[in-house]
């Protein structure tokens, strides 16, 4: 997404302003990879100061592309290790969403999954069910 015509130039020098609009849009960002100068580091700055969260994936501290997170995280971003890190900081009505979504009910799945089979399949799942007999 940028505010620069189709077919510019990607100079150097306008990365900063397309990455204003990116830091703005979401409710925060996750900072991967980014050296001491980078603009990760300018996305990250951006969203604090639009009021979203930024998360820091932390990462080795010998190659120079895991400065950005780490002073990130230094500094009090989210540490990240897993998604779970990111939905339980989002406000309640969007983390339901991924949580639901992830997580279908036992007749949605049996849904789903019957929808995908052919007929000899299907034939095959309900003969072979298990049956609950008592004895």
């Amino acid at each position: 997404m940028s505010e620069f015509p189709l077919r510019t130039h990607p100079a150097p020098e306008n990365f900063p302003i397309g990455n204003r609009i990116v830091a703005g849009m979401p409710l925060g960002v996750i900072i991967v990879e980014g050296a001491q100068y980078s603009g990760s580091l300018i996305t990250a700055r951006l969203a604090m100061e639009f009021g979203g969260e930024v998360f820091g994936v932390p990462g080795n501290v010998t190659p120079p592309v895991s400065f950005a997170p780490n002073q990130l995280i230094k500094q009090g971003a989210k540490f990240v290790t897993h998604a779970e890190d990111v939905i339980e900081e989002l406000p309640t009505p969007v983390r339901a969403a991924p949580v639901k979504a992830e997580k279908p009910e036992a007749e949605q799945r049996n849904l789903i999954v019957s929808a995908s089979l052919n007929s000899s399949e299907k034939s095959f799942t309900t003969s072979s069910a298990p049956t609950n007999h008592t004895h």
